[in-house]
């Protein structure tokens, strides 16, 4: 699966709120991590995989997985609504493929162009570094925000990276846990990116997780 480039609208969901404390991104970050962890827990983390059920515009379902493992490894599993046709992506931090195989069994087989190894690299950062600022990229503070949907006031920080990758992370201003973020690529309108809300958490090995989020982009919603 290659990430989407027109992502689903969801509306207007945040409005911007003048802030009376200063505040930076480092500080920002330096809470948000010691909630989820513990930095010595957070730094022996070496991989991490998740699950979730892709839900199509027409209402079918489909598996996806995605594994990490350092130091930049970052592998997709797609099984599509049929059960009959798989997809897996893969990337090593040097080189990425994508193998499909249809109901024949037929197999079809590509490498990665360059930008697709961007992204991965982009990716893996994204969801291994616990929020952290990217090593080949930057984080500003761009100031609170309120997510009308979820009556909550935020600290709202915007995250650059190398390949191109953008994400804008909404932090609860009281507990400074994720609340939601905007996941997009260079250029993409406000309206068009993929957004991820998270609910609840569960802890594995000391480290809080969301016990579930979901996402919504180019018609599809991941749960």
């Amino acid at each position: 699966m290659r990430f989407p480039l027109s992502l689903l609208s969801l509306g207007c969901l945040c409005a911007s709120v003048v802030s009376a404390q200063a505040v930076t991104a480092d500080e920002v970050i330096t809470k948000a991590r010691a909630r989820v962890g513990t930095e010595a827990a957070l730094k022996a983390v070496k991989s991490l995989s998740f699950e979730a059920t892709y839900i199509e515009a027409d209402g079918k379902k489909s598996y996806f997985q995605k594994d990490y493992k350092a130091p930049c490894k970052r592998r997709e599993y797609r099984l599509f609504g049929d059960y009959s046709t798989e997809r897996i992506s893969a990337y090593n931090g040097l080189e990425g493929f994508e193998k499909t195989v249809q109901p024949n069994r037929q197999q079809g087989l590509r490498s990665f162009s360059p930008e697709e190894k961007n992204l991965y690299a982009d990716l893996y950062e994204l969801d291994m570094g616990f929020f952290a600022a990217p090593p080949r990229g930057s984080v500003t503070y761009s100031g609170e925000q309120y997510l009308k949907d979820l009556a909550k006031y935020t600290y709202t920080l915007d995250y650059k990276f190398a390949g191109g990758l953008h994400a804008k992370r909404y932090f609860d201003r009281s507990t400074y846990a994720l609340l939601r973020q905007e996941i997009y690529r260079e250029g993409t309108a406000e309206d068009k990116r993929l957004v991820q809300t998270d609910e609840g958490e569960i802890i594995v090995d000391g480290i809080r997780f969301p016990q579930k989020s979901t996402q919504a982009a180019d018609g599809k919603k991941t749960v």
